[in-house]
């Protein structure tokens, strides 16, 4: 009993004191907050009862009683408390501390706020150590919505597009890895929207369990047990699973682990709120993930499927190779880069050396590309007998025939016949996914032949 008697004192000796000033606290992920009555810490005030988004950790607070923050409590046990308070001055150092020209200096100290040189990372403002309750304050910016109110109601974020949060998420996660931050708990709670002047920024959140890595590593040693449930990559949840208590993994955290949580995620994202794995099983024994809801195309599809969700880490792309992918190129580099394919295929040693003519049917969805148009563009692409519309003529059996027939129809776009430009779209968007959605494996497949081709002038840019 007496054991049980001082833990029961200890408890009732830390509730019982004098209520602490508010204090303000970082969003950690994104930095997530909780409050009721206002407590204050030093910079650092919060309100107990205003918990975000349901997080009992996370509240609605400020920052030197002005800046409006997302501020994280957490309680660690005496034995973690030092090696945790190293950790997150490691972290905050890193994200920001990030060495800047002099000229920039004088910026953070008018502005706190541009403290953190990445738009899509949550700032951080600030940490605070309260000693006696062994309880350390975040405060971060506060974030105005969840990626679920976006999901739920799109015409909410008019400056928003699904391809436009994946692109803002990856750029997130690229800007953490050049840093050499692994998040480690990457899943869609932890992805924010902020309205900054009538435009909505995606913001990455949650650093609770993230970790620097060494500037002389490429991993670190993973411990203890974290994660979501679906958005865990398989290689970190069996290394979890084999774990004696109080002790590291031999396995190591890498890179590609962030990015399987992020595919998880860029999935939820495009499949309107619906998961990509059931459970944590399926991606343990290597069920496909479910993209039968997925709208982010069949580049994106692909990139993201076979890809960043691949099951061993090392066939994962880097941030940095995802944000040079055909999928997330925007519509007028896509049409740039079928123009420049042309131009160049155009020389008959160029096209002999490329295999953009084998292994086509999925390509040209069987035979003839012809039979895919609606009838305004076929009649003008294939006039009947007799009838010239254009000085180009067609093989409905070519893949280099369809894009040439793609880029003649993009450059002379305002001079076709008004029926015809009503099928296909105003250009570039509308334009380009005309002939996407016809034929979805275009793209990836002219982007695999032209590699050959990569290091041409007019090409680099798309494979650097």
């Amino acid at each position: 009993m007496g054991a049980v008697k001082s833990k029961f004192l200890k408890f009732f000796t830390k509730f019982s004191k004098k209520k602490r000033k508010p204090s303000e606290e970082i969003d950690c992920t994104a930095l997530n907050i909780n409050s009721i009555y206002v407590e204050k810490v030093q910079k650092i005030s919060y309100e107990p009862q205003a918990s975000l988004n349901g997080n009992k950790t996370i509240f609605k607070g400020k920052y030197e009683e002005e800046l409006h923050a997302a501020v994280t409590k957490i309680s660690v046990v005496d034995y973690d408390f030092k090696q945790t308070k190293k950790e997150i001055k490691k972290i905050a150092k890193k994200l920001n501390r990030k060495t800047l020209p002099d000229k920039c200096k004088r910026l953070i100290s008018v502005n706190q706020k541009l403290i953190c040189s990445n738009e899509n990372i949550v700032k951080y403002f600030c940490h605070e150590i309260d000693n006696e309750t062994l309880c350390i304050y975040l405060a971060a910016e506060l974030c105005e919505h969840t990626i679920c109110d976006f999901i739920q109601n799109k015409s909410n974020f008019p400056t928003l597009t699904t391809k436009s949060v994946i692109l803002q998420l990856v750029k997130g996660v690229e800007y953490l890895h050049e840093i050499k931050i692994l998040h480690r708990n990457l899943k869609p709670s932890k992805v924010l929207i902020k309205n900054h002047q009538n435009k909505a920024i995606v913001k990455i959140s949650g650093f609770g369990v993230s970790k620097c890595i060494p500037d002389n590593c490429s991993c670190i040693s993973n411990s203890g047990q974290y994660g979501e449930p679906g958005y865990i990559a398989p290689e970190i949840y069996d290394a979890q699973q084999n774990l004696p208590p109080g002790t590291k993994l031999n396995k190591c955290y890498k890179n590609g682990s962030d990015i399987f949580s992020l595919g998880a995620v860029i999935c939820y994202v495009g499949s309107n709120g619906n998961h990509a794995f059931s459970s944590q099983m399926d991606i343990q024994n290597k069920k496909p993930g479910d993209f039968s809801k997925f709208e982010g195309g069949f580049t994106l599809r692909v990139l993201v499927r076979d890809e960043m969700l691949a099951h061993d880490c090392k066939d994962r792309p880097s941030a940095k190779d995802i944000l040079r992918h055909p999928a997330l190129w925007t519509s007028t580099e896509t049409l740039d880069f079928f123009h420049q394919t042309s131009n160049i295929l155009q020389d008959k040693k160029k096209l002999q050396m490329c295999s953009i003519e084998n292994n086509t049917s999925n390509v040209l969805r069987g035979n003839s590309w012809k039979s895919h148009l609606t009838s305004h563009v076929k009649n003008h692409l294939f006039p009947p007998p007799g009838m010239k519309t254009g000085n180009w003529s067609y093989k409905r059996k070519s893949v280099l025939s369809l894009i040439r027939a793609l880029r003649n129809m993009y450059e002379h776009f305002h001079t076709q016949p008004m029926a015809v430009t009503s099928d296909l779209g105003s250009p570039p968007d509308s334009f380009l996914k005309y002939w996407t959605d016809k034929f979805p494996e275009l793209l990836m497949h002219t982007y695999t032949c032209m590699k050959v081709h990569s290091s041409e002038s007019n090409m680099v840019r798309f494979y650097k």
